[in-house]
């Protein structure tokens, strides 16, 4: 294995990327109901500050968690941490977490930290619903059957939607059948999901050196499900294709030296590879791609009644400037549209 990653299964949250490729009565059935649930929660642990601060503690617990196994982001989306932010956040985890009779909840700094984070938290559900998508660590099976998978921490026969980070397109999005029953021997490495590697590259762009796979079982979304091509199915977009790797040893300059002579030079030049958000913003020119049938452009609608009450939330929680810069993020990346209009 050329992972620490292979020991554990690691959960997503949703993104923008997965959900605008369909359509707006499968996002309301699949997405809507449980963030509306989701949403009553938080809802009612804004009355109750222990239970408010005991929820925090959990999510900054299952953050720490996600951040330590996985070596990159599920968006690629993400700026790096500032340092500061995080140290200052974790005190006052600390805090909350040991004060168990709640005697510092009225402390100014602790009551501003709690309604940042209870603000953050309102921001992402509106964003990215309460759908959460399970993921595990790519490895080679050659001799699967086609529009099968090896996942050992799900039942065989499970149906499932597999796609990574960052999604071209609809194609990345794909749906499987587990056959642990093949390969009785992979059922011993429960963070992995073995998988064909040429349909490994042909919908994923994926390849084993630590990529992971979101895998959803079809059950949990089978709206989402019945609008997800199967792995065998052919192609909807034009076929993308995966830039070779060049070895760091190996890069050269446009001098024709090699680039890279010193291992500090190697580990700098990882930090800043910004590979991912590249692969993003060729999903958003994808994705909102004017040539895509008008069937396309409308599943990039978000339904109008999620909006107002995700606009409703964020305007008595965030305040106006926050909504107005939310409602930006969304224009910007496709998720609404000013008017009837090709982009070209």
């Amino acid at each position: 294995m050329n992972s620490r990653n292979f020991k554990f299964y690691i959960s997503y949250e949703n993104s923008w990327q997965f959900s605008i490729w369909y359509s707006e009565s499968a996002i309301e059935t699949d997405i809507a109901t449980p963030t509306k649930v989701e949403a009553q929660k938080l809802a009612d642990l804004q009355n109750n500050r222990l239970q408010l601060a005991k929820y925090l503690v959990e999510q900054h617990d299952k953050k720490a968690v996600f951040q330590a196994n996985i070596n990159e982001s599920d968006s690629g989306l993400e700026d790096e941490a500032d340092e500061k932010t995080q140290r200052n956040e974790s005190r006052l985890i600390s805090i909350l977490r040991n004060d168990k009779l709640g005697q510092l909840l009225d402390f100014p700094k602790v009551v501003d930290f709690m309604q940042e984070q209870l603000a953050k938290k309102w921001k992402d559900l509106a964003i990215k619903g309460a759908i959460h998508h399970g993921s595990a660590m790519a490895q080679p099976c050659e001799n699967l059957n086609p529009g099968t998978i090896v996942a050992p921490h799900l039942r065989p026969g499970t149906e499932v939607i597999v796609t990574r980070y960052p999604i071209v397109s609809k194609d990345n999005i794909r749906r499987y059948t587990v056959d642990n029953k093949s390969h009785p021997e992979l059922m011993q490495y429960k963070g992995c999901v073995f998988i064909r590697p040429d349909q490994a590259m042909q919908h994923h762009q994926c390849d084993f050196d630590g990529d992971q796979l979101v895998i959803t079982p079809a059950s949990k979304m089978p709206n989402i499900a019945s609008e997800t091509r199967h792995a065998n199915q052919d192609n909807e977009y034009e076929a993308v294709e995966k830039r070779k790797k060049v070895d760091y040893n190996k890069a050269t300059d446009s001098d024709g030296d090699r680039k890279y002579t010193k291992l500090r030079q190697i580990a700098v030049a990882i930090a800043q590879n910004k590979i991912g958000w590249v692969a993003t913003l060729i999903g958003r020119v994808q994705s909102s791609n004017s040539l895509m049938r008008q069937t396309e452009l409308t599943r990039m609608v978000i339904s109008a009644r999620s909006l107002v009450i995700a606009a409703g939330i964020l305007l008595t929680t965030l305040g106006v400037g926050d909504l107005m810069g939310w409602m930006g993020l969304l224009w910007s990346q496709g998720g609404l549209r000013r008017g009837k209009r090709d982009i070209h």
